[in-house]
């Protein structure tokens, strides 16, 4: 990450902030830059959710935060990719996790080695995109100690949370 303040920055605040494309968002909390990526904008209330690039996060930032992206640093590939759970979806009609799932998903994964099997891969081309972050990748999650649940997927089917749509 690169260090500056927002005023020393020659990169210029974007007048209209658009969806899918990436832009530099300036971390006030850590005094630094974040490759960030509009999933959605608000242009009355000037606020937009990004898909932080190298940390596979989700945020909400403020317009005048972002700034327009130099081409050199969009040349770097994405450290954070987004993933979803293959042959597994949620109970009844819900096409999004419950938060209950959510948190038995986070009891399950945290502090714990996981490999991803990567199961399917679709492409969709994003405007200005980096060159590896135009992938829906789909993986099965498999817990590397031994002894423990058999696959993440398993685990949300056993809490009653998902429903098994193929492995699992």
């Amino acid at each position: 990450m690169v260090s500056h303040s927002l005023s020393s920055l020659s990169q210029t605040s974007p007048d209209f902030v658009r969806k899918y494309r990436c832009y530099a968002h300036f971390n006030a909390e850590y005094n630094e830059w974040e490759r960030v990526r509009v999933c959605r904008q608000n242009h009355v209330l000037k606020l937009a959710e990004v898909f932080v690039c190298d940390y596979s996060s989700f945020k909400i930032v403020k317009f005048d935060t972002l700034r327009e992206l130099n081409p050199e640093y969009s040349k770097w590939p994405a450290y954070g990719f987004r993933l979803y759970l293959v042959h597994i979806r949620p109970i009844g009609d819900d096409i999004l996790w419950s938060k209950e799932a959510v948190e038995l998903f986070k009891a399950v994964t945290n502090k714990k080695s996981f490999r991803a099997v990567v199961m399917l891969r679709s492409e969709t081309r994003f405007p200005d995109g980096f060159p590896d972050f135009y992938q829906d990748i789909g993986v099965f999650m498999v817990p590397l100690e031994r002894g423990g649940p058999r696959s993440l997927q398993g685990e949300l089917i056993k809490g009653g949370f998902g429903i098994a749509t193929g492995l699992s």
